[in-house]
């Protein structure tokens, strides 16, 4: 229908040092795999195309659902951390990718 579902890319935050795969779905849109699907393309083209080397994301601890997303298409838990301007510790996921 055209209508939006939610966002999904890569974000060069001032407050991370490395490029942030960031996702999100409007709520009437959530439980359809969708967010899996944008946040696995996303992370093919910004691995395969344009062979980036390291990607992160951050997300709330609260937020199981998206951590799996993460986990599903290949990062892992690295640290919390404390983003400024914020008053929650979150944590931070990353791939890097491996040598050779």
């Amino acid at each position: 229908t055209g209508e939006p579902v939610g966002t999904c890319g890569l974000i060069r935050r001032e407050t991370l040092e490395d490029v942030d795969i960031g996702f999100a779905v409007l709520p009437q849109h959530r439980g359809q795999g969708l967010a899996l699907e944008a946040a696995r393309g996303v992370f093919e083209y910004a691995t395969r195309t344009l062979r980036m080397d390291r990607l992160v994301a951050i997300v709330s601890a609260a937020n199981h659902k998206s951590i799996r997303v993460l986990e599903s298409i290949g990062m892992r838990y690295e640290k919390t951390i404390r983003v400024p301007g914020d008053d929650e510790d979150v944590p931070l996921y990353a791939w890097d990718r491996p040598p050779g």
